[in-house]
């Protein structure tokens, strides 16, 4: 501070300035309040979805995997790129372009055509719940199954109410299976509908 009181903006034994000092300064307190932010983004999804911290690692790695550039955001071919390199299917067919959009309208609904850092992770957090939620249907019905890959119409009517009993008798498909028996009904299939991961 003496220096600049006095006048003196450059030092000749050292090629830093002031000002180059100060703007290193701030983006360091930028990147450490951006990381502070990202871990607290974390903890609070992986809380509030039940997403393990292995999940969130590998979403994490994903992202940066495919945001060269470092700007905290992938363009659409990127995402799309990271998705499939996550798992997804999303084949280059007009079926497979109607499942990227409804992605698009969620990570990014004001059509910028970039998807941040932290769209993508609260899309991946609430895909992650959604099929551990669907596992766990199917591990329900599984129960009711007595372990069997099907469940039945009777066994539908007598476990669940009415109403529930109809839907699912409606919207589940018949089991193809080897060991199906006549009026035998998938149960995995109709969960993952419930989910969003297929349409019902």
């Amino acid at each position: 501070m003496q220096l600049q009181d006095n006048g003196v903006y450059t030092v000749p034994q050292t090629q830093y300035t002031m000002d180059t000092l100060r703007l290193g300064w701030e983006q360091l307190l930028t990147n450490l309040k951006r990381a502070i932010n990202e871990v607290e983004v974390q903890i609070m999804a992986r809380e509030a979805h039940n997403v393990s911290e292995t999940q969130m690692s590998d979403f994490r790695r994903c992202f940066n995997h495919f945001d060269r550039k470092r700007l905290r955001r992938l363009d659409l071919s990127e995402f799309k790129a990271c998705l499939v390199s996550l798992g997804y299917n999303i084949p280059n067919t007009p079926e497979g372009d109607a499942d990227f959009r409804r992605i698009l309208a969620n990570v990014d609904p004001s059509g910028s055509g970039f998807v941040t850092y932290d769209s993508f992770m609260r899309f991946m957090t609430q895909q992650a719940s959604d099929s551990e939620s669907a596992e766990q249907l199917i591990d329900s019905f599984r129960v009711l199954a007595n372990e069997q890959p099907f469940v039945t119409e009777d066994t539908i009517r007598r476990e669940l109410p009415p109403e529930q009993a109809e839907y699912c008798l409606q919207k589940m498909k018949p089991y193809k299976g080897d060991s199906a028996v006549s009026g035998a009904l998938d149960y995995t299939d109709f969960s993952n509908k419930v989910f969003g991961e297929t349409d019902l």
